[in-house]
């Protein structure tokens, strides 16, 4: 299956945040499956990570557990300033 060309662009920016292991990640739905993962895997290589769910669930506690601050509800006010990614999940 081929990729369109904001498919590989879209992939070339998630390499490099993965890659990057340094600043502010904004997750939007962080408490579904993927993105609480997502969230997991990128607080344990160091970037500062924080996130949002309309419906917070156990993994919104898992997270907060693991020190990741998860809002309930989406606000903009929740995206800081300083944050280098937005990411929101498929879910939204």
């Amino acid at each position: 299956m081929s990729q369109s060309g904001d498919e590989n662009q879209m992939n070339k920016q998630l390499s490099t945040l993965v890659k990057k292991c340094s600043g502010r990640v904004h997750l939007l739905g962080a408490s579904g499956v993927g993105m609480a993962g997502l969230a997991y895997l990128l607080k344990d290589r160091g970037m500062l990570v924080t996130g949002c769910d309309s419906s917070p669930n156990a993994l919104a506690t898992w997270l907060r557990q693991h020190e990741i601050s998860v809002m309930d509800s989406h606000h903009p006010d929740h995206v800081v300033s300083d944050v280098d990614w937005v990411v929101k999940s498929t879910a939204i």
